[in-house]
């Protein structure tokens, strides 16, 4: 890959702001969860790393702002490094790519105890610029600050943006049910749900909070049918993204029982529907919400949005198999202290 650095800079001294993505742009260190960073346990052992280059490095290094994102990092530093010992900036930023890549993302793949992305945790390249002046410097400070805050700023919109079915479902009690994506262990049979005891007030913020509009508003068909029982923790609606196996099971079973649900769909709701979905949010025991139009096609991102519209909804959450790691298991954290 050809350099992305400028001939005409200093490299050994001066302040730089730096950025380095995950390989592939990977969201492996955590999630934003309402705008605030959640670290899970590779993305704190990075982030505390990153804080020691100052001691490790000392006199020569110095850590101003910084933050790990998802899948990324930020940071500003203050370099004073002798032209004759041949280490400058990029000599620096290597050597932390390096140590953070074998010594804990490797070390964690090989034990399971965090999302394995291959063999490469950074891409190769990273971006760097030479901050000239104070006010530039405090801009990028502030830019690293508000970070998390941007990161879900205006991105995907409302989940119930596109809605078929029955939209007084969500006015009800709900339960969740969210399960990794674990193709490997996937067993045929009914999968064993796991209670998070969890009951909380089931309250949704103002940016996802639903507004009933008239089909040629939304481009959906919504009924007004009453809203199903919930006289019973069994009989209040399932709400869950309904994309990993044991989540399209649990899904499965309800259609089986015509029991109440809420699909959140990240991709898009599909068009036609499957039939017995289509028939239940006809009957208004059914309900299909997205944030975005049909065919639009699955993103991480987005799929981390709807899983915490899933978890802020519901008054009990169940857990089927949950990657460990995995971003899924970074959402519940803050559910099971």
């Amino acid at each position: 890959m050809p350099s992305l650095r400028n001939p005409d800079i200093n490299y050994y001294s001066g302040w730089f702001f730096v950025t380095f993505q995950v390989a592939d742009n990977k969201s492996v260190f955590g999630v934003i969860d309402g705008g605030e960073l959640r670290l899970n346990a590779l993305g704190e052992r990075v982030r505390e790393q990153l804080a020691r280059l100052g001691e490790i490095y000392a006199g020569v290094v110095t850590i101003d702002e910084f933050v790990v994102m998802p899948n990324h990092v930020h940071l500003i530093l203050h370099l004073q490094s002798p032209k004759a010992s041949g280490r400058d900036l990029s000599w620096y930023v290597g050597r932390f790519k390096s140590f953070t890549a074998a010594q804990i993302y490797g070390k964690m793949r090989r034990v399971g105890e965090c999302v394995d992305i291959g063999e490469h945790l950074w891409q190769s390249s990273y971006y760097d610029n030479l901050i000239t002046d104070e006010r530039e410097l405090a801009a990028i400070r502030r830019y690293i600050r508000e970070n998390p805050a941007r990161w879900e700023m205006d991105r995907f919109g409302p989940v119930t943006r596109h809605a078929v079915g029955n939209l007084e479902l969500l006015n009800a009690d709900l339960t969740a049910f969210v399960a990794s994506d674990t193709r490997d262990n996937w067993q045929k049979s009914e999968p064993k749900l796991r209670e998070i005891q969890l009951f909380k007030d089931k309250r949704l913020s103002n940016m996802d909070k639903p507004t009933i509009l008239s089909s040629a508003d939304r481009g959906a068909t919504i009924s007004s049918a009453p809203t199903a029982s919930a006289s019973a923790t069994s009989d209040w609606p399932l709400i869950s993204t309904f994309s990993s196996f044991e989540e399209q099971a649990a899904l499965a079973r309800r259609l089986d029982k015509r029991r109440p649900f809420v699909w959140i769909d990240p991709a898009g709701i599909k068009t036609p529907l499957p039939p017995r979905v289509a028939a239940a949010c006809a009957e208004g025991w059914g309900l299909v919400l997205s944030p975005v139009e049909t065919g639009t096609g699955i993103n991480k991102q987005r799929a981390i949005w709807c899983n915490r519209y899933v978890l802020k909804s519901a008054r009990i959450i169940y857990t089927g198999t949950i990657k460990r790691g995995g971003t899924l298991e970074t959402l519940l954290a803050p559910y099971r202290a």
